[in-house]
């Protein structure tokens, strides 16, 4: 290197080369000499680290197998080096060693004492380190040493010594509940039971040892509980619900047995076993109190209940726990949940469809419903019954109404429009419906909402689609169903049924369908022994706390899904009634029979009856009948009732003929195609003893109260027209038909007096004028409020209604029909009759009310006797006749006078508490339909205008 130029720039420097001061400083020496020579060979011995005889034992006892060996061969730790004789030997050549790299070369070790290190060492570096104190580290031996001298082990010198390893394969298998040497299963006592009193093991006291055990005793009875749990519901129960319970308890064992007992054959103290089994200990004993709970439990909905309040216990409580409960409702509540799902149309059901014939399911409870008709006869008939005791408690009460009513609606079109794409299942699988289970977070609760409305959304265009092409799309589907359909011979040829075994054989063969989803043993294997690591890395677990509350997650898991079902099953059931069985036609039949809404037919019906002037329809001996217009002429004969054949020569032609008239104004329809709805017609009501008497008297109040309307509704109708809706009908009818009565009474009564008046033969007194004006208007201003106000405004009021919904399910997107069903329907139905029977006094406590009302028609109608028998010439005005009608005169002032003080009493109390109502709740409907329904001020205003009844006493 000393002939390279100073001028080059590409020259490498010597860095063996030592400092120009050092070489003047010191004198010259070989370069083997150098710090960074590479030595070969040391002239050094061995260095030696001394080591302290007492450190022999405990801690830093030597191992058993290294015992024997010369003490002074294992006080050296070293390694014996020769000395270094290259550095000082000057005949060897410096350029041979040119080329050799001298940060190789090792340094000279310096024999250095070992050192305690300490945690207060280290943060205290100059204070004075003390020597240990803590007797385990001298070994086990030390340890028992201390025990015995402290009288611990006293007790138990006799005892069995067992080593750690053999007594932690025991504890082991104890807590896998099985036997072993030390311990064995107690079939009496139903526990297991130790054979050695009190084991000792070396290191270990008896406190910690008791602790231990006990602790693999608990886990090996909860095992052996749990096991014999399942059994028992494996064979004794056919519950859904109890077998899935057994069937996550066999996968809990499971997996305790597989993870515990290959982490076991790496357990080699005792600390290591008390660490793997305490969360099996955890577990095992919230799976035994749980399945104790459970066993007591009869129904699945009652299980599913208790496990929804176990949630809700271990909602804030450990996230395993918490977790592993959510998978136990998951899976547990599938049987109830794919029910619900099946009765609701969201998935084809299993096994044989559910019937009105046949056994009761869950909350669907098949029953005879009992009900009396229209003629007094008891009728029965099977129907599907809401059962709320079956229904889980956590279900909201509209939720699970609404899940009732789906199902109910859709089997109504399964029954009588099996052509109907919801009656296909295919429909319902071609538009991805969503899978009824259970949402615990946010994110999965706002999928389901978009799932549900995008179900809506294709099932509605599934329907359309198939609606248009029906007999194609189906024909095809039967086809497809009945490739692998029942087997049937009769009718089949035998290629066919040869084709149909092949066809069974090849679906027989195929590998049947894995669903069994291990979501819980996945979670038992991930979180039992190594919870803590995978809790943090878990994105969900930091949003734990912002999940809904349990009270809600039912309502927002099954809500969405529940409510579109039930908005297309209700929309198509609503359109197949009012077009395909014209629930507007009977219900304007209703209207204008029931309730008198027809004037021509309450006009004939008027002549049929009370007409004195019609031809007779009563048959008499050698009097032949005429060909005119006959009627009953109830105020013009003595015998009654009427027989069958007067009412049916009365009578005939009355209904038919005004609903032919009525078709042909509305529709020009022909009339010999103009048939009544549900066969409707007059007919006889069936009348207790006592109310046939008070029929017997052509002049009582009760007269006309064994006629009634027939109508049978078809099947299809019942859910709008129910029995109970026709009873209100009849009640209303009867009550009417009195009215209607009166109002003749009363008008005719005005021209008897006045035909009376004209012959001369009697002379009108100013009480019989009155009478006869003050009763006329009686009567004219309740048929008037009874008609006007009763009837025509809340049926008025129903009709819009039913225009409304008419017109929303044109437009398939509106919202109108959006909540509306067949029991929506008939809820207004029977809402509407209940407030035209609260108006006309119907109600029950309104009866006496009525019964005041019937005793001031009864008075006039004993005026009207004693006028009509006067004019016809049967009594001769007499003095005494005058002072009866007094008498009826005054006793009428007075009960009218009465009616109308009940009258403003009610009407005062009802706004008195429409005031309060809706200072209450003043956005609430129910406040406006019940003022609305309580309209008595206005017959009070009607009748009393100018207080005439107030100013004036009775003479």
């Amino acid at each position: 290197m000393e002939s390279v130029q100073p001028g080059d720039v590409f020259a490498i420097p010597d860095f063996r080369e030592t400092c120009e001061s050092l070489e003047i400083s010191r004198p010259a020496l070989p370069k083997e000499a150098s710090f960074f020579a590479l030595r070969n060979s040391f002239d050094e011995g061995p260095f030696e680290v001394p080591q302290d005889p007492a450190h022999n034992v405990g801690f830093f006892k030597l191992p058993p197998g290294l015992e024997g060996q010369n003490e002074n061969d294992a006080g050296v730790v070293g390694v014996e080096r020769s000395p270094p004789q290259a550095e000082n030997d000057p005949s060897v050549s410096k350029g041979a060693h040119d080329d050799e790299d001298l940060w190789l070369a090792e340094s000279t070790l310096i024999a250095r004492p070992p050192q305690y290190q300490t945690w207060d060492g280290f943060n205290a570096p100059d204070s004075r380190i003390q020597a240990p104190l803590f007797i385990t580290e001298q070994g086990p031996g030390v340890f028992d040493a201390l025990l015995e001298s402290q009288g611990q082990t006293s007790s138990a010198s006799g005892s069995s010594l067992v080593t750690t390893r053999e007594y932690c394969a025991c504890l082991l298998a104890l807590a896998l509940g099985r036997g072993s040497i030390l311990f064995s299963w107690d079939s009496v006592k139903k526990s297991f039971v130790s054979e050695l009193d009190t084991p000792r093991v070396t290191g270990c006291s008896a406190e910690t040892i008791q602790g231990l055990q006990e602790m693999c005793l608990a886990c090996g009875n909860y095992t052996r509980f749990l096991k014999m749990s399942a059994e028992k519901m494996h064979t004794t129960h056919a519950s859904p619900s109890k077998v899935a319970v057994a069937d996550l308890v066999d996968q809990l064992l499971l997996v305790i047995q597989s993870e515990l007992g290959a982490r076991g054959q790496e357990v080699v103290s005792l600390l290591q076993l008390q660490a793997a089994v305490r969360p099996v200990f955890s577990i095992l004993g919230h799976f035994r109190s749980l399945v104790r709970k459970l066993s007591k439990m009869r129904s699945d909905e009652e299980i599913i209940s208790l496990l929804f309040e176990q949630s809700q216990v271990t909602e804030h409580r450990d996230s395993f726990l918490r977790d592993a409960t959510q998978e136990m409702l998951q899976s547990i509540s599938r049987p109830w949940l794919d029910f619900a799902a099946e009765w609701t149309g969201l998935k084809a059901e299993s096994g044989t469809r559910m019937s009105k014939t046949g056994p009761s399911k869950s909350f669907v409870k098949v029953a005879n419903k009992s009900w009396i008709d229209d003629a007094g006869f008891d009728l029965e008939e099977p129907d599907y019954i809401f059962d709320e005791s079956n229904m889980p408690s956590f279900i909201p009460a509209d939720i699970a109404q609404l899940m009732f009513q789906t199902g109910q609606n859709l089997r109504f079109l399964w029954e009588y429009h099996p052509d109907h794409p919801l009656s296909d299942i295919s429909t319902v699988d071609a538009a991805s419906p969503p899978l009824l289970q259970w949402q615990f977070d946010w994110t999965a609760i706002s999928r389901v909402e978009h799932k549900a409305l995008a179900y809506e959304a294709a099932l509605k265009k599934a329907i359309r689609e198939r609606s248009l092409t029906g007999h194609q799309s189906r024909t095809t589907d039967q086809a497809a169903a009945s490739a692998i359909g029942p087997f049937q011979i009769f009718g089949r040829g035998e290629d066919e049924i040869q084709q149909f075994v092949l066809t069974s054989m090849e679906e027989f063969d195929k590998d049947p369908p894995h669903t069994r989803d291990d979501k819980f043993g996945q979670l038992l294997r991930h979180r039992l022994f190594r919870g803590s690591q995978l809790v943090s890395t878990r994105p969900a677990a930091a949003l734990a706390t912002f999940n809904p509350h349990r009270s809600l997650i039912p309502l927002l898991s099954f809500g969405p899904i529940i409510s579109c079902q039930s908005r297309v099953v209700n929309q198509e059931c609503l359109r197949v009634l009012f077009n395909a069985h014209n629930l507007r036609q009977h219900l304007s039949v209703q209207k204008d029979f029931q309730l008198l809404g027809n004037g021509v037919f309450c006009s004939r019906i008027s002549h049929a009856l009370f007409d004195p002037e019609m031809d007779t329809a009563e048959r008499e001996a050698g009097v032949a009948l005429t060909g005119g217009a006959m009627g009953l002429r109830l105020s013009g004969r003595q015998t009654w009732p009427p027989a069958s054949s007067e009412l049916r020569l009365a009578l005939m032609g009355v209904l038919s003929e005004t609903y032919q008239g009525r078709q042909a104004a509305s529709k020009n329809a022909p009339l010999k195609h103009a048939e009544l709805p549900g066969d409707m017609s007059f007919a006889v009501r069936n009348l207790s003893n006592e109310e046939m008497e008070a029929c017997m008297d052509p002049h009582s109040l009760e007269a006309m109260d064994f006629l009634r309307l027939s109508y049978k509704p078809p099947s299809t109708l019942l859910p709008i027209i129910t029995p109970v809706i026709l009873v209100k009908y009849d009640k209303i009818f009867k009550l009417l038909l009195r009215v209607l009565r009166m109002l003749y009474v009363a008008n005719q009564l005005f021209r008897d007096m006045s035909t009376l008046a004209a012959s001369g033969t009697h002379e009108l007194d100013d009480t019989s004028l009155r009478f006869r004006i003050e009763a006329h208007h009686f009567v004219s201003c309740i048929t008037t409020y009874f008609f006007d106000t009763g009837i025509a405004k809340p049926w008025s009021r129903f009709q819009t209604w039913l225009d409304s919904i008419e017109l929303a399910l044109r437009d398939e997107d509106a919202a109108v029909a959006a909540d509306c069903g067949p029991d929506t329907l008939r809820e207004h139905h029977e809402r509407t009759l209940d407030q035209i029977m609260q108006t006309l006094l119907l109600r029950k406590r309104q009866q006496p009310v009525l019964e005041l009302l019937e005793d001031i028609f009864r008075l006039i109608l004993q005026f009207s006797q004693r006028h009509g028998s006067l004019t016809h010439g049967e009594l001769q005005g007499t003095a005494p006749q005058g002072q009866g009608i007094e008498e009826l005169y005054a006793s009428f002032r007075k009960k009218v006078g009465v009616f109308l003080t009940v009258c403003r009493g009610l009407s005062e109390k009802r706004n008195a508490t429409a005031k309060g109502h809706h200072k209450r709740d003043p956005e609430d409907r129910a406040g406006e339909d019940d003022a609305d329904a309580n309209t008595i001020d206005r017959l009070v205003l009607l009748l009393d205008m100018t207080d005439y009844h107030l100013r004036r006493r009775p003479a």
